[in-house]
C-alpha cells in the first residue's frame, strides 16, 4: 500500500491533485483543508496517502499530516460512512475541531457537515467519541485552521472561504475578499449572497 506521496504539484482541481513523483502521475483525492495549502503548479509537495481498494476499483486519498489520514481511517470505520462522507467532514472542518464534536457530542455542529442528519450524527458521536479520546487524546496538537479573516463577523464565514475554495481560488485569495466584503455586507448575510458579493470583488481586481 501507498502511504506517502512527495514529489511535484502537476495540477490541481475542486478535491483532486496530479501528483508527478519522478515522471510517474498520481491522482489523489484530497479535502479542501488540503486545497487551501496547496504550493504553485510545479513546486513540492508531501501527501500522507490513503489506499482505498475495492473489487472494482483504486483510489489514492491525500492528507497533509499523518493525524488527518488517521482521523480519515477511524471516520471511515464508521458504520455508513465512505470515503466521500469523511471527506466531507474534513473539508468542512479542521481536524482538531472535528474531533472536539465528536468528543464532546456536539451534534448541532456535525450536521452542518452535507449528508449527516440528526440521526447520523448521534450515531457517529456513539460509535467514535471513545476511539476519538483514546487515539487523540490532546486536540490541541491537532491541525486547526490556519490563518484566515480573524474577526469579519459572518455567520457563514467558513462555509464562503470553503465555497471560493472549491472554486479554485487560494486561501489567501479568498481571505483578503472575506476582509474586504465585511465591510459593505451585513454580518447574517446568507452564504449565496456573500459568495455572488466576494466573486464581484475579484472580479473587479
Amino acid at each position: 500500500m501507498i502511504g506517502k506521496l512527495t514529489g511535484s504539484l502537476d495540477w490541481m482541481g475542486a478535491d483532486q491533485v496530479l501528483l508527478d513523483v519522478a515522471g510517474v502521475g498520481y491522482e489523489v483525492t484530497v479535502p479542501l483543508s488540503v486545497v487551501a495549502r496547496l504550493p504553485q503548479t510545479g513546486e513540492a509537495l508531501t501527501l500522507y496517502i490513503h489506499t482505498h481498494v475495492r473489487e472494482d476499483t483504486l483510489q489514492l486519498f491525500g492528507f497533509g499530516s499523518m493525524d488527518e489520514r488517521v482521523l480519515f481511517k477511524v471516520l471511515i470505520s464508521a458504520s455508513g460512512v465512505g470515503p466521500k462522507l469523511a471527506l466531507a467532514m474534513l473539508s468542512r472542518f479542521s481536524p482538531a475541531d472535528l474531533v472536539t464534536a465528536l468528543i464532546t457530542e456536539d451534534t448541532a455542529a456535525l450536521v452542518s457537515i452535507p449528508g449527516v442528519g440528526k440521526k447520523m450524527a448521534e450515531k457517529l458521536t456513539v460509535e467514535l467519541r471513545d476511539k476519538m479520546k483514546k487515539l487523540f487524546p490532546d486536540t490541541g496538537s491537532l491541525p486547526g485552521v490556519e490563518g484566515g479573516a480573524q474577526g469579519s463577523g459572518f455567520a457563514a464565514e467558513e462555509d464562503l472561504r470553503m465555497a471560493l475554495i472549491s472554486l479554485g481560488y487560494k486561501r489567501p485569495t479568498a481571505d483578503k475578499v472575506i476582509g474586504e466584503l465585511a465591510q459593505t455586507m451585513a454580518p447574517s448575510a446568507p452564504v449565496e449572497e456573500l459568495v455572488r458579493g466576494a466573486l464581484a470583488l475579484i472580479r473587479r481586481g
